[in-house]
């Protein structure tokens, strides 16, 4: 199970590997297995988070996730030469120029009816102040 994962499998994931096919495994004899073959996971070890000056506000997961590896995503796929930029003066242009111009006024968001942030974000604030005005 470990070389079938490349060597990333730790023992929780053999544990869960052998236990679907049917020979029930504990994620503690796993470990030890591992141990006495020499094996090591080649997963990157969780590290510690430094603790913030400031509260963390709580948002939903995909809140947070989704829209970020999406816009990234489109960066690298639509704007980022596969060659990179000369310099980092030309790639923080660039960028800008693709973030504040064509991703966030012309390019459409399927999740916004099809339209660009900035027509989505001005519509909602003419309707809140439409709403202000008759209250």
């Amino acid at each position: 199970m470990h070389a079938l994962s490349n060597g990333s499998a730790g023992a929780r994931s053999i544990a869960d590997m052998v236990t679907v096919q049917g020979i029930p495994l504990s994620r503690y004899r796993a470990g030890r297995c591992m141990k006495q073959l020499g094996l090591v996971s080649g997963q990157v070890p969780a590290h510690r988070y430094k603790k913030a000056d400031q509260p963390h506000v709580a948002l939903p997961i995909d809140w947070i996730d989704s829209p970020i590896e999406r816009f990234f995503r489109s960066l690298k796929t639509e704007w980022v030469p596969e060659t990179g930029y000369r310099s980092f003066e030309e790639a923080k242009a660039r960028i800008t120029d693709h973030i504040f111009g064509y991703y966030n006024r012309f390019r459409p968001h399927k999740n916004n009816d099809s339209l660009p942030p900035a027509v989505t974000e001005e519509k909602y604030w003419n309707a809140q102040s439409t709403v202000a005005t008759f209250t």
